[in-house]
């Protein structure tokens, strides 16, 4: 799996990490949930890691000093990790799919076999 899949651009990457946040709980969501591998506790550590991000990105739409970008490059670096560690642990193995990885703008696994 590339490790390059976060895009560059702030708009960008904030649209990607709102849409897996909102995926995930989507596919964690119902009885039985399609993707019960997921504690609650790391679904909620996700959405407050966007949150965390969002709060701070919006304040540099308006016109802003350099302490605030500093901020926003900062928790762009925190949210970068929360998401990768995520993906990480729970979005390359079953009963994630290759549809939701694609559907996500996640590369699918690597299923190259070494003999």
């Amino acid at each position: 799996m590339s490790g390059n899949y976060i895009p560059t651009k702030d708009a960008d990457f904030d649209s990607f990490f709102k849409y897996i946040t909102q995926y995930v709980s989507l596919k964690s969501s119902g009885l039985p949930p399609a993707w019960g591998h997921i504690p609650q506790g790391d679904r909620t550590a996700l959405d407050n890691a966007y949150i965390q991000w969002y709060d701070t990105y919006a304040l540099t739409f308006q016109p802003h000093i350099k302490p605030v970008q500093d901020e926003k490059n900062r928790q762009r670096r925190i949210a970068e990790k929360a998401l990768r560690h995520f993906v990480k642990r729970f979005l390359r193995c079953e009963p994630v799919t290759d549809a939701d990885r694609t559907n996500m703008g996640i590369p699918k696994r690597n299923k190259v076999m070494i003999r």
